[in-house]
Formats: C-alpha cells, sequence, structure tokens
C-alpha cells in the first residue's frame, strides 16, 4: 500500500470515568472534527479510504451520514469497519463507570437509533462502499453489532480476533491486514450520484 498516503485522525476518548475533570466530546462533536480533518488533508480530487476500528466506526458514519444528509460534495469512497458497534456494545451498560462517548455507545441508545436511521434513510452506502469486518473472540463488540444488518453482503468473520488485535496484524499474511489490504486495492465501485433536476426542461417536441 506504499501509493497511499496515510493520515491518522485522533481524538480524546477514554472507556471508563479515569478524570472527572477530563472532556470527552460526544460523538457527533467527533464526526464534525473528522469533517474538519479531511477538509484540511485532502483534495476534492482524492480519493479517500477510512479505516476505522470500534467507535471510530460510528464517528466515520456519523461524519458520512452528515455529508450525504446535507448534499456536500464526498470524496470518500470506501469505508472498512473493524469491530464497529454498529448497534451499541454490552460493555458500555456499565454506565456508572462511563463517559459520555460510552453511554452514546450503549444498546438502544437514542444516539446508535438515530445514527441507524438516519443511514438507511439517505442510503449512505449508494454513495460510499463498505466493509464490515468482526471478531469472533471480540467480547466487546458482538458479531450481531458488528456485521452489516443493512444487506449489503460485505462482511468479513475473523474466527481468531478479539477487539483489540483485530486492528494488530503480527505480519502481512495476518488475515487483519490481507482484508484491508484486498479491499483497498479492488477496483472502485461505480455509485451513482444525486443530481438536482433543473429548473427549467426543454419539451420534448422541440427537440
Amino acid at each position: 500500500l506504499k501509493e497511499y498516503r496515510i493520515e491518522c485522525y485522533t481524538y480524546p476518548t477514554s472507556r471508563f470515568k479515569l478524570l472527572s475533570f477530563a472532556v470527552y466530546p460526544k460523538i457527533q462533536d467527533l464526526a464534525m472534527g473528522l469533517h474538519t480533518f479531511i477538509k484540511t488533508k485532502t483534495s476534492v480530487n482524492d480519493n479517500v479510504i477510512i479505516v476505522a476500528h470500534s467507535m471510530g466506526g460510528l464517528i466515520a458514519r456519523r461524519y458520512l451520514t452528515d455529508e450525504v444528509k446535507n448534499k456536500r460534495k464526498i470524496n470518500t469512497r470506501k469505508l472498512i469497519l473493524y469491530a464497529t458497534p454498529n448497534l451499541g456494545s454490552q460493555l458500555a451498560k456499565f454506565s456508572w463507570l462511563s463517559n459520555v462517548q460510552a453511554k452514546q455507545m450503549k444498546i438502544n441508545s437514542d444516539f446508535i437509533d438515530q445514527l441507524n436511521d438516519d443511514w438507511k434513510v439517505h442510503n449512505v452506502e449508494k454513495y460510499i462502499q463498505v466493509q464490515y469486518v468482526a471478531g469472533g473472540q471480540d467480547k466487546v463488540v458482538d458479531i450481531y453489532s458488528a456485521k452489516n444488518y443493512w444487506n449489503s453482503g460485505d462482511f468479513k468473520f475473523l474466527p481468531n480476533k478479539d477487539h483489540y488485535n483485530i486492528i494488530k496484524p503480527s505480519n502481512d499474511n495476518d488475515d487483519t491486514y490481507l482484508v484491508l489490504e484486498k479491499f483497498v486495492l479492488q477496483r472502485f465501485k461505480f455509485f451513482l450520484e444525486d443530481y438536482e433536476k433543473p429548473i427549467v426542461y426543454i419539451q420534448r417536441n422541440i427537440i
């Protein structure tokens, strides 16, 4: 993948309330940060591929949904989600230990429900090629939450991977890396764009 330029979007996060005075932005705020990051680091002619893990996948999905919803030009062509809690995480149920981000990732949280509704209503996968990856040893995000219940059909299951080593390949022959490599290198799918209808129509009989 040496022909690709790699950028890393970082953000403050913690699973638990380690410091009472620490500020952990909401996921939708981190999505706005991702919007700024991509606009700053890329041009409109770039083909961006987002590789996201766990909560990072929710940030990416919120960002992309907002872009489609607001009819903004998207230069992101692909999104691969490793162990993303698309239906929420069972670990987040311990809300008394959690910060605001973990609470948003609870199963049936308002954030999760709204994101999934928006993702479906605005048909985001018409514009972005998405692949979902789940680990068989993952105790944080189960397979049903990590897989694509939107029926896109692009789902990979790695039975020996847990929530953490699913993004830490030991070498270039590791399934974690091979899944990414194949996804990145395959040809871009053609997606139909939504164009605004012209204000003035020419009558067919004139043509």
